[in-house]
């Protein structure tokens, strides 16, 4: 399956050439798959960090307490959002036409999904804090299912923590 992957999309993008980093937001099956592709890259799944075929690196001190991992520079950073999992990260893209934009997972599982989360949270105390850090920081968000939404600061907090 990876073979007819691969060959299907390497004439349209050579990506796997060309992608120094992957990020997985969590461990769940829906949101893992085919990093083989990638052999070249960097894999970071949740708060593990595999560089190379089997040198696991230890994400930054205090990451899980709000420091950090610089992918980028400032420019795209990771840093950990638990709750839906107890290891969920978010990617912080900033500086695109679109400003700060937060790749969450779980985190939000789609834009309306304010009486679904917590059903399918490990930690929904943690969960409802870091959405709305992640809020606080984002302009835009690409949930875990369904297409990227604007932040709405007028409903902010109520309408998504």
């Amino acid at each position: 399956m990876a073979s007819a992957f691969s060959d299907y999309f390497r004439p349209l993008c050579p990506v796997d050439k060309d992608v120094n980093f992957v990020v997985c937001t969590h461990g769940h099956v829906d949101h893992v798959g085919n990093l083989n592709l990638f052999p070249n890259a960097v894999h970071m799944v949740s708060h593990d960090i595999l560089q190379g075929q089997d040198l696991y690196v230890d994400p930054p001190e205090n990451f899980d307490k709000g420091v950090p991992y610089c992918i980028d520079g400032e420019n795209v950073q990771v840093i950990s959002t638990p709750g839906h999992t107890h290891s969920d990260v978010t990617v912080l893209v900033r500086g695109t036409e679109y400003g700060t934009v937060a790749v969450c997972g779980d985190l939000f599982e789609h834009e309306d999904d304010e009486k679904l989360w917590a059903e399918f949270s490990e930690c929904p105390e943690k969960q409802r804090e870091n959405r709305r850090r992640v809020l606080e920081i984002a302009d835009w968000i690409v949930p875990g299912h369904g297409k990227m939404f604007k932040v709405n600061v007028a409903l902010g907090q109520s309408s998504y923590g």
